[in-house]
């Protein structure tokens, strides 16, 4: 790639911030962005998002859909449920990334998964209890554009200064949608059994590209572009299975989700790389482009289990909650056919690849009754990552890639109030999720006489966090309202 291409021709003590900035954007957020190694990230409902996934045992509106599908026979007012849009701000920042002190951070503001879920009855299936909802699992949209012009001795092979010129882009999209069946059935008064059948859709684009360009002092023109891009599709099936107990001391739930099994997955491919104007330089001038449409896919999920308690202590309610994920062997994803540079005839391939360690996420909640009105509500929980260590990103440009790269472990914090009304539940609440993780330098921008500019064993780190605003409503069925 470029930095083989270039950085051999280079000056070392003269090498501008900019192509060292370069180097950290193209190769660090790459491995912030694929969050689907974390499960616990999202958090459905009114009262259950400020309980942060601790509501398997005693979740006690139509989130139950999603967290324990049994629990809707023993809910007592089911409502149509609207998640609106819950506004977030976060923040990635990076401290001490090309040496010490040298930080950067990119911050976004915008909406997150909505969910929505209502119920309805089977006239001939007397006793049985069925809902549906539509949630987005993930919904991920990060692009990153980093453009700059500057005056340096860049180049060794060309005398003097030139005119340097760059743009590098990092985008990727994930946007996984459920949409589900719900039924539920009272084995007795305090004991019921639930299914919840899952038609799933997953799109999923991540790109990279770069664009470099250089004028020397006598008008020589060098430039650099590599793109490689490449999409899927996947549509899937899954089932959740639940059981709830209702007793004197405590309510509690067990749950199990399958892996997915999947209907039809196809991905698309692009991959482009354009090399000219070095004169002198031991590096040929390079031109190879590839197209692939219809690639066979596949994406995997893990097994799950669940489970948890709900305590009432006075009119008040603590809640405990717990999920395991089981492993996902390696497997491939996507893997394109071999193509040749049209330049060199030099074979290029690529695969993307993906495995998943187990994780157990723990959660503890509290409903503080206050009065028929008004309640408070606290919780915290566990996020972990299931990507494990020495993974290799996307942008490395190496033949094989991996799909979940981020390890760092989150935590969740939430707080807010629900206020009863006669017509409407609204919810009312804060949500904060942290998380921060070192990485290895791709360079170290020296100090004053240091040109130890790729020392390798020096470290990074970056933070990743985020703040919710919640604000959504419920109400129930009209012909279910009092007068």
């Amino acid at each position: 790639m470029f930095w083989n291409l270039i950085l051999s021709d280079r000056k070392t003590k003269n090498l501008p911030v900019l192509v060292v900035m370069l180097l950290v954007i193209y190769n660090i957020p790459l491995k912030l962005a694929a969050q689907d190694g974390h499960y616990w990230t999202q958090h459905y409902g009114t009262r259950s998002i400020l309980l942060s996934n601790s509501a398997i045992g005693g979740v006690n509106d139509l989130a139950a859909l999603y967290y324990n599908p049994a629990r809707l026979s023993l809910i007592e007012n089911p409502a149509f449920l609207l998640n609106a849009d819950v506004f977030e701000v976060s923040q990635i920042k990076f401290d001490n990334a090309v040496g010490e002190g040298a930080s950067r951070s990119k911050t976004d503001f915008g909406s997150v998964p909505s969910f929505v879920a209502g119920t309805f009855k089977i006239k001939w299936l007397e006793g049985h209890y069925f809902g549906y909802s539509i949630l987005q699992r993930q919904n991920i949209n990060l692009d990153f554009n980093y453009n700059e012009e500057t005056l340096g001795d860049v180049i060794g092979n060309f005398p003097g200064e030139e005119y340097f010129g760059a743009n590098t882009r990092f985008n990727q999209k994930i946007k996984e949608e459920w949409y589900s069946l719900s039924w539920s059935y009272p084995i007795k008064s305090n004991l019921s059994v639930g299914l919840t059948a899952s038609a799933t859709r997953l799109a999923l684009d991540k790109g990279t590209l770069i664009e470099l360009q250089a004028l020397s002092s006598a008008n020589q023109v060098a430039q650099y572009q590599f793109d490689r891009n490449y999409s899927m599709n996947q549509y899937g099936l899954l089932l959740k299975m639940g059981v709830a107990g209702e007793g004197k001391l405590f309510n509690w739930g067990f749950t199990l989700t399958t892996p997915s099994l999947q209907i039809l997955s196809k991905g698309q491919y692009n991959y482009q790389e354009f090399f000219s104007g070095i004169q002198g330089s031991t590096n040929p001038d390079k031109f190879t482009t590839n197209r692939q449409k219809d690639i066979e896919t596949e994406y995997k999920r893990p097994l799950a289990i669940g489970g948890g308690i709900s305590i009432p202590v006075g009119r008040s309610e603590l809640f405990l909650s717990s999920e395991w994920y089981s492993s996902v062997n390696r497997y491939t994803l996507l893997e394109v056919e071999s193509h040749i540079s049209q330049s060199d005839g030099d074979t290029v391939n690529f695969a993307l690849v993906d495995d998943l360690s187990s994780v157990t996420n723990f959660g503890i909640g509290a409903q503080i009754y206050v009065n028929e009105k008004f309640s408070t509500y606290l919780s915290v929980s566990s996020d972990f990552s299931a990507a494990p260590d020495n993974r290799t990103g996307f942008a490395e440009n190496k033949p094989v890639a991996n799909n979940t790269v981020f390890n760092a472990d989150f935590f969740h914090f939430a707080g807010g109030v629900v206020l009863n009304w006669k017509r409407a539940d609204i919810t009312l609440g804060a949500a904060y999720t942290g998380g921060d993780q070192e990485f290895a330098r791709p360079v170290d921008f020296p100090d004053e006489g240091d040109d130890g500019i790729f020392e390798m064993d020096e470290t990074g780190s970056f933070r990743w966090n985020r703040m919710r605003v919640i604000f959504s409503f419920s109400f129930p069925f009209l012909k279910d309202r009092e007068d």
